[in-house]
């Protein structure tokens, strides 16, 4: 680009000011997208993956007889639950992960077991999955199902083909 002075807006190469130079592999359609791990809960004796639940108060401790027990109760759809005690709303996405309605940020989930459903009910055996330590794995202690989490196999991202 010769007589085109450099303080026109562009590089001595002809590419404009402000924008780095496209060189080979780093354009946008070679570049690889990175996608956060998605995971799933598996009861660990069939493998089999089991339906979620956002997390609450008695997946931490338990059920505390004559305690005012926080837990969310899933809808029949499986779509949305809802913590009577905390107040709040939640909704399952698309890639089964779970929302607070009110943040739109991302909560953890549990598996689903009885108390998710018909909630603490005084006297009842409660069946309720007890997160671990370790925050990937969780015991139902009324039916002695072990749960495991484990990340979500994905096909690779999209990555087109260079130098065609």
């Amino acid at each position: 680009m010769a007589g085109v002075p450099l303080f026109a807006g562009r590089h001595k190469d002809g590419q404009p000011v402000g924008k780095p130079p496209v060189l080979a592999g780093n354009g946008p359609a070679t570049q690889v997208e990175q996608r956060p791990t998605l995971y799933q809960w598996i009861d660990v004796k069939t493998g089999k993956t089991v339906a979620t639940a956002p997390i609450s108060g008695v997946n931490i401790s338990g059920v505390i007889e004559g305690a005012n027990n926080s837990v969310a109760i899933v809808s029949e759809d499986r779509r949305t639950a809802f913590d009577s005690r905390t107040g709040r709303n939640f909704a399952k996405e698309s890639d089964g992960s779970w929302i607070d309605v009110k943040t739109g940020k991302q909560v953890q989930s549990v598996p689903l077991t009885g108390v998710n459903i018909g909630g603490v009910i005084e006297g009842a055996n409660n069946g309720v999955a007890i997160l671990g330590h370790d925050g990937r794995t969780a015991f139902d202690p009324r039916t002695g199902r072990n749960f495991a989490k484990e990340p979500i196999k994905q096909p690779p991202a999209y990555r087109p083909e260079r130098g065609r």
